[in-house]
This record gives structure tokens, C-alpha cells and sequence, in this order.
């Protein structure tokens, strides 16, 4: 997965509408790049330099590729990121009693209650005007900064 500025997304759309055809997306992507910021008479180092400035990475990666398919004919990709599903996207916390309430759309088993016990995370759907979360603590709690 690759992360950009919303305000480059139409350009980005322009350039894979001219050349999807003629290269894989992510080479695509790194020719954008060379175009924006690269300058021959500067060299390959200060290319990659520039380039690196406006590409945002997570270590590990937040996605994975899945397959052996390459959209170029006849490629086989077999890449794996050796650190994938190695970071920790859910940690429990000690909540204090409460009751836990919301009027938003639930998605599957994505409850409120799960996640402020610690078991799991929370997804609802998109929520409107007037929607809620609501927590009740059952003991008085003094609140710290």
C-alpha cells in the first residue's frame, strides 16, 4: 500500500490513466517521482535523496502482497515483507467499570463493549447527526491529567 497527499491524487490518476497499460503501478509510481523531483545532471544518489522525501513508509508494512501474480506477462512476484503482521494493532487497557452505549450501527461483531474490555476492536458504520458513545462509570472516578 502506498500513502499520498490527497492534493496529488489527480495527478496520480492522470499518470496511470496515460501509461496502466505500459508499466506496473509501482513503476508508474517511481517515474512520477523521478519526474517531480529528479534531475539528471544531478545523479542517482540525489534522485533517490529527493525522491525518498515525498514517499511515506511504515516499518513494518500495513499491507502485504498476496499472490505470485505480477502484472507484467509472464512474471512470477513472489515478494514477502519478512516483517508483516508483526506490529501490534490492538492493545487492551485497564478501563474502569462502566456501561457502555452507542447508538451508531454496529459492523458484525465489532462491538463497544469488546473493545473497552479489551477483546477485540471496534467498527461501526458511518455515523450521522445526533449519533453517540456514551460510557457510564459505575464507580466515581477522580480524573487525572
Amino acid at each position: 500500500g502506498k500513502l499520498f497527499k490527497s492534493e496529488d491524487l489527480p495527478l496520480l490518476v492522470e499518470f496511470f490513466l496515460m501509461f496502466y497499460k505500459d508499466k506496473p503501478v509501482d513503476w508508474l509510481i517511481d517515474h512520477l517521482l523521478w519526474v517531480k523531483v529528479c534531475n539528471p545532471e544531478k545523479g542517482a544518489t540525489h534522485c533517490e535523496k529527493e525522491k525518498s522525501k515525498l514517499r511515506v513508509r511504515a516499518k513494518p508494512s500495513l499491507f502485504q502482497h498476496m499472490g505470485t501474480f505480477s502484472s507484467l506477462p509472464g512474471k512470477i512476484q513472489s515478494l514477502k515483507d519478512e516483517d508483516f503482521g508483526k506490529i501490534l494493532l490492538h492493545k487492551a487497557h485497564n478501563n474502569p467499570p462502566a456501561k457502555v452505549d452507542t447508538s451508531l450501527k454496529i459492523y458484525e461483531q465489532y462491538t463497544l463493549e469488546k473493545v473497552y474490555k479489551g477483546q477485540d476492536c471496534f467498527w461501526a458504520l458511518a455515523p450521522v447527526a445526533g449519533d453517540y458513545i456514551r460510557f457510564t462509570f459505575l464507580n466515581p472516578l477522580e480524573v487525572e491529567k
